[in-house]
């Protein structure tokens, strides 16, 4: 049976026993790589490919024809007599019948892959004059060669080589235990002579190389101190209800109505410091916040989990929607809240200046975690204003910071519990492992 491999080998051999005979100049076929870029040319350094197939892979329609033509005639051992070259010609015959031709128009359209990969070599060398070589070289080489030291001598520098590289502790305060100040030119990351104490503090040339990363590294082998000591037994957790309401898909709407009144209490007629000057509905002048457990069975549903009215629909919006969603990109679940305040669409998303979180409430993957969901709207935080963050210091830009807009930095930069400023909806969620854990029970 007659094989690709058989076949390419061959045509590289017939290739190269008549290269003088195909009319072309290697360097206009050779193929090179110049500014990231595969292309013809004379600039950039030559392409070799590793695999014969990758150099051919331009003819191997034409190779498979060969194969299917030989047919049962042709196998490995007698591809030399089968395929080759009539003499004084660049026709290549198969089986004594002319089948392509080697000459530079076919070249140009086939074999350039391989022809690129031929390297010309330089035939001529340099004869040098041993009596003449030996008057200018001086031919007595010695070489020191350091004594390698035993593995005490090993364990002996380095401790040595510790002791005076690790510097001086810092103090602790003995009335609260908190460190003192500590030597700002110790560290050699800053100046100093010494291994640097923290990771934070390695730097280029000491990643892995602090005092901090010594310790960790020696925690392996005193595992039996740093294993987690014995903690009373919490006590279990149990629930006050008898059960929960299941939804079997998203979108399955809850109508919550009062059997006395059409009014459920989200339209009542209020005033109060969002809505003084004209009265208003009590959802978007008192705010609201909406909670609820939720578990999620797979991580490709997307849909509301509760609404009141539409907020984004594009004729008549009106009231507020929970949502979740999944990107498709990376299978990451998310929130969020959307609300019309009668003249804009308030959401929980961060701005896209914020870089370093998610713009949008993640819920972690985890089909059997229970998650609680506080959804909240609030009036009295001034959203609009938020974009005016010039007090912020420039290291610290308030619009890149995903806490102000929480709610939880002020316009200078400092944190607080309550700002007035970022965004007017807000979805937080904790697990119901996470919680149980907070409250001193199993989780």
């Amino acid at each position: 049976m007659l094989t690709r491999e058989a076949v390419i080998d061959r045509i590289t051999q017939l290739l190269i026993e008549n290269y003088d005979s195909l009319g072309i100049d290697i360097e206009d076929v050779r193929k090179r790589i110049n500014e990231g870029t595969i292309s013809t040319g004379s600039e950039g350094k030559p392409v070799l490919y590793q695999y014969d197939e990758k150099a051919y892979s331009n003819e191997l329609n034409f190779i498979d024809d060969i194969i299917e033509t030989c047919g049962g005639n042709c196998f490995d051992e007698n591809i030399d007599t089968v395929l080759y070259l009539e003499p004084g010609t660049t026709s290549i015959y198969l089986n004594g019948d002319p089948f392509n031709d080697l000459s530079s128009g076919n070249i140009t359209e086939f074999w350039t892959n391989n022809i690129s990969q031929f390297l010309t070599f330089d035939q001529q060398t340099h004869q040098l004059d041993p009596t003449q070589a030996n008057d200018i070289l001086d031919t007595d080489i010695y070489e020191l060669l350091q004594q390698s030291l035993t593995r005490q001598e090993m364990i002996d520098k380095f401790f040595s080589d510790y002791a005076e590289l690790k510097g001086d502790p810092p103090e602790v305060d003995a009335n609260s235990n908190d460190i003192g100040d500590y030597d700002e030119n110790h560290d050699i990351t800053d100046n100093g002579e010494y291994i640097p104490r923290l990771n934070d503090n390695d730097g280029i040339d000491n990643v892995n190389q602090t005092l901090e990363w010594l310790r960790n590294d020696l925690k392996l082998f005193f595992p039996e101190e740093f294993m987690e000591t014995e903690t009373p037994e919490l006590p279990e957790y149990v629930n006050k209800s008898d059960g929960y309401l299941k939804f079997r898909g998203l979108n399955q709407a809850i109508i919550v109505r009062n059997v006395e009144k059409d009014d459920i209490g989200l339209m009542k007629e209020v005033t109060t410091t969002a809505c003084s000057s004209t009265p208003g509905p009590s959802y978007l002048c008192d705010g609201f916040t909406i909670t609820m457990w939720v578990r999620f069975l797979d991580k490709v549903s997307s849909g509301t989990l509760f609404n009141f009215g539409n907020p984004t629909r594009t004729s008549d919006p009106m009231g507020f929607k929970l949502e979740t969603f999944i990107d498709t990109n990376t299978e990451e679940r998310f929130l969020k809240l959307s609300v019309w305040d009668g003249t804009t669409l308030r959401e929980s998303e961060f701005p896209d200046d914020v870089t370093t979180e998610p713009l949008n409430t993640q819920v972690p993957i985890d089909f059997s975690e229970w998650y609680f969901i506080v959804a909240t709207y609030n009036p009295t935080i001034d959203e609009d204003s938020s974009v005016d963050t010039s007090g912020c210091p420039t290291i610290d830009n308030c619009q890149e910071n995903p806490d102000y807009w929480r709610g939880n930095v002020n316009a200078n930069g400092s944190y607080t519990h309550h700002s007035t400023l970022g965004n007017k909806c807000k979805v937080e969620i904790i697990s119901k492992t996470d919680l149980l854990r907070a409250r001193g029970f199993q989780s």
